[in-house]
Formats: C-alpha cells, sequence, structure tokens
C-alpha cells in the first residue's frame, strides 16, 4: 500500500509536462502570445497558483481513493485506477464544455496516462 501511496508524484509531472504541452499548441496557434523562456514558467505558475486548489483537492481525493477502493474494498490495483480515472474524467470534461477551457481535457487525459504509469512503476517494484 505504500509504494501506491508514495506513486501519486507522477501525477505533478504529468500534469506539468501536459500543462506545457498545451501552451506549445496554444503559442504555436496563435492563441498565446507567450515567449519561450515565459513558456517553461508558465505551467508551474499555473499549476502551483491558479491550480493550488485544485491539486490540494485532487490529492485529497486520490489519496483517499487509493486507500478506500484497494485497501478496504481490496480491488484490483488496475481496476482501482481505472475507477479513480473514470471518475475524475467525466466533471473535467464536462467543466472543459461548459467554460470553454479545454486545459481540463487535456489534464483528464494526463490523469489517465499517469495513472497508466503509476500501475508499470508499482509492479515494477514489486
Amino acid at each position: 500500500m505504500k509504494k501506491i501511496l508514495k506513486s501519486n508524484w507522477i501525477h505533478l509531472v504529468g500534469f506539468y509536462i501536459s500543462i506545457l504541452i498545451f501552451q506549445i499548441f496554444t503559442l504555436i496557434s496563435g492563441s498565446s502570445s507567450l515567449s519561450l523562456v515565459n513558456l517553461l514558467f508558465a505551467p508551474l505558475m499555473l499549476l502551483f497558483l491558479y491550480g493550488l486548489v485544485f491539486l490540494i483537492g485532487f490529492y485529497v481525493l486520490i489519496l483517499l481513493l487509493d486507500y478506500t477502493l484497494i485497501k478496504g474494498q481490496k480491488l484490483e490495483i488496475k481496476r482501482a485506477f481505472f475507477l479513480e480515472w473514470s471518475i475524475f474524467i467525466i466533471p473535467l470534461i464536462v467543466s472543459a464544455v461548459y467554460y470553454n477551457y479545454y486545459l481540463w481535457i487535456v489534464l483528464g487525459l494526463s490523469l489517465g496516462l499517469t495513472q497508466l504509469k503509476r500501475l508499470k512503476t508499482i509492479k515494477n517494484e514489486s
């Protein structure tokens, strides 16, 4: 259980990379006027300033779900991670469409990929 909880750092890296890629696409499409230097710092600021409330809520919920689904319900890790992703992706898609802010979809896809990476990392440590 300890290695499952420790593997949650992967989400933070995935979110940063996803925001960076999203910023690059908005820069290429002309929707953004960021300079190349600011391009590296904008995702960090977006993640830790604007997204801090989201991150706190996300990590509290993901830790509770990890503990409840895997330890309490004794679900297989793969199923638990898929269920966690399913719980998060639906509100993210609805919010992205409602607020016309498509970074939420990118972050939802990132969450799915980081859940797969967590699964690989946990299995490699076993």
